[in-house]
């Protein structure tokens, strides 16, 4: 998966797509993206960007590290219970 951004600059537009492009990524099970640190479409290296998409990968990976979906993460038996409907 590539990760050319659109945005012109190392701004709020090109963390944002750099973050949909890694978080996307890591949720299809992909291992590598790579072209990261480029903006314009891939005509410009940036070195800041590159920093930038390494603590963004961090965070995805963080998010991503326990997606383990389990009936007591999920609080079935609560929610079969119906102990959601007594409010105090």
């Amino acid at each position: 998966m590539k990760a050319h951004l659109s945005a012109r600059d190392k701004d709020g537009q090109a963390v944002g797509e750099a973050t949909e492009t890694a978080l996307l990524a890591g949720l299809c099970g992909t291992h590598l993206v790579h072209d990261i640190g480029y903006i314009e479409s891939g005509v410009t290296a940036s070195y800041e960007m590159i920093v930038i998409n390494d603590e963004v990968a961090g965070m995805v990976k963080h998010i991503l590290a326990d997606g383990a979906v389990s009936e007591e993460m999920l609080a079935l038996d609560t929610i079969e219970s119906g102990s959601w409907r007594h409010f105090p």
